[in-house]
């Protein structure tokens, strides 16, 4: 498909402006949630581990009810049940917790490079360097 002169954007003026505060907030954000991704990183990869070992669980089904019994004296013992059904509570909400994070972090790095390309395109303009005024 040709395309015609009058089809041409003239006098196209990019739509927004990207300061160089602003670049380089998300500019250090993204840096710092790439290196955490990095997997000689040992936080990310034990989070990682212990995600991974989290869903193993829940979708095998290896949780079952605790009891613990404590001796108080040689009449008297505590028993401490823990639910099945508790225990599936507090685990899924660590997958939820580190998949949030992880996904959060994620957005910074997928936010800056969908910036630069936008600037690409001529949509955005970014400051990348610190203008002197006054």
């Amino acid at each position: 498909m040709k395309q015609r002169i009058r089809d041409a954007k003239r006098n196209f003026k990019p739509l927004q402006k990207i300061s160089y505060d602003e670049w380089e907030s998300i500019r250090t954000r993204s840096l710092s949630a790439t290196k955490f991704f990095d997997d000689s990183n040992i936080v990310y990869r034990s989070m990682k581990d212990g995600l991974d070992e989290a869903m193993d669980i829940i979708t095998e089904n290896r949780l079952r009810e605790v009891r613990e019994e404590h001796t108080v004296s040689d009449t008297f013992k505590k028993v401490f049940i823990t639910p099945k059904k508790i225990q599936d509570d507090e685990l899924v909400g660590q997958i939820k917790f580190i998949k949030d994070l992880f996904r959060e972090l994620q957005s910074w790095i997928d936010f800056k490079k969908e910036i630069e390309e936008q600037e690409a395109d001529g949509s955005i303009v970014i400051e990348r360097n610190k203008e002197k005024h006054g």
